[in-house]
């Protein structure tokens, strides 16, 4: 109960001091008006952008949704407060999740606990997010996930139900159970594992209860714009938004994430819409992006490891970096390397597996797609 409160009345304490206030903007503002769409009866449409009226296959559903309900029950309130209030509780889950999973780990020493949820809590870099973005969801859904699979055979399920919600919010995290399955059967090969009901028929049973959820959003999403396998359509924009000629310009910049907007010589979206769907517009961004691939592949691996760089070195826009980022940073390091060092948490453990495979899927993501910070889901490697 203590290690709630304090989780709590930290995170509401950091929206109350850092509100975004007027300046509300960005992706945060973009699954407001989803949510604001889903609030007053819309559906999942675009509100604000150019195919306004529209059901949208643009973004992941769940956030939207959650965001969807409290501006349901408080329609008094502005939408930008709700977001901000309602990211910052999803992250007071996540720092109280922590410390019951530290607690998990550690047999219950409080001191550890409560160091836990406050070194969570605190985290600066989690203050980008507390605008209305989806990590601090994500990331609350992979701790709680762990935290059931790590209470044994009974909550088996649930963790793997809880966790196939994952992809709702973050897409990247689709491949995760696959990942999870692969890993398993590599260590029961080499019989250093201990999951004696994570038998090949069930892990299998669980990758098909993993994927209902992501299989019922891709029909949802073929039914309205007629484009299979669709997660999310963010993954064209991303793609393009990293592989073209001002991304790959050597400087600053060099490797990050570019809006098609920006891109110098590049139509603008609201052009492309008076001509083409959404779903055309995002398979255009893809032939894009893997053009300049094609036409420029000697440059790709300087990418693949500008897009490494950028998420591991303090935002210059960020300025909740400028103190802490690398002190917490080495501290993190230095505690995990002490307790696999020490046998404190074993590497044949659910703990171990699903952070494993956390840590997998989101460097492959970031190197693949974006050197993007956010797709490193710091708060749920805490």
């Amino acid at each position: 109960m203590v290690l709630g409160i304090f989780a709590f009345t930290i995170s509401m304490a950091r929206v109350a001091i850092f509100r975004a206030g007027p300046a509300f903007k960005g992706q945060g503002y973009m699954y407001t008006e989803l949510a604001r769409a889903l609030a007053s009866g819309q559906g999942f449409t675009e509100t604000h952008g150019a195919w306004r009226g529209h059901a949208t296959i643009m973004r992941a559903p769940l956030w939207p949704f959650v965001l969807s309900l409290p501006m349901r029950g408080f329609p008094r309130y502005s939408p930008a407060s709700i977001a901000e209030l309602t990211t910052a509780f999803t992250h007071a889950i996540t720092a109280f999740a922590v410390a019951v999973l530290v607690g998990i780990l550690s047999g219950g020493i409080r001191r550890r606990m409560l160091l836990a949820v406050l070194m969570t809590a605190l985290l600066p870099e989690v203050q980008p997010f507390l605008g209305g973005y989806c990590e601090p969801l994500a990331a609350a859904i992979l701790v709680t996930g762990t935290i059931l699979l790590c209470r044994g055979q009974r909550f088996f399920w649930g963790g793997v139900l809880t966790l196939s919600l994952l992809p709702l919010v973050r897409p990247n995290f689709a491949p995760l159970w696959i990942v999870v399955t692969a890993l398993i059967w590599w260590l029961q090969f080499h019989n250093r594992s201990p999951f004696v009901f994570a038998n090949k028929r069930r892990l299998i049973a669980a990758a098909l209860l993993f994927y209902i959820p992501s299989a019922a959003w891709v029909v949802r999403n073929y039914w309205v714009s007629g484009a299979f396998p669709v997660l999310a359509g963010t993954a064209s924009m991303t793609f393009y938004g990293n592989y073209n000629p001002l991304s790959a310009t050597p400087g600053l910049g060099f490797g990050s994430w570019v809006g098609p907007d920006s891109i110098p010589g590049e139509e603008k979206t609201v052009s492309l819409s008076r001509r083409m769907s959404e779903v055309e517009t995002l398979r255009y961004w893809d032939l894009k992006g893997k053009e300049f691939i094609a036409q420029h592949w000697k440059v790709v691996p300087l990418l693949m490891v500008a897009h490494v760089v950028h998420p591991v070195l303090p935002s210059l826009a960020d300025r909740s970096h400028k103190y802490s980022f690398w002190l917490l940073r080495l501290l993190l390091y230095a505690a995990t390397f002490m307790a696999v060092r020490q046998g404190a948490v074993r590497l044949d453990s659910w703990f171990a597996v699903l952070l494993t495979c956390s840590v997998l899927v989101s460097a492959v993501t970031i190197v693949l797609y974006s050197g993007d910070g956010r797709y490193l889901d710091r708060k749920s490697v805490v």
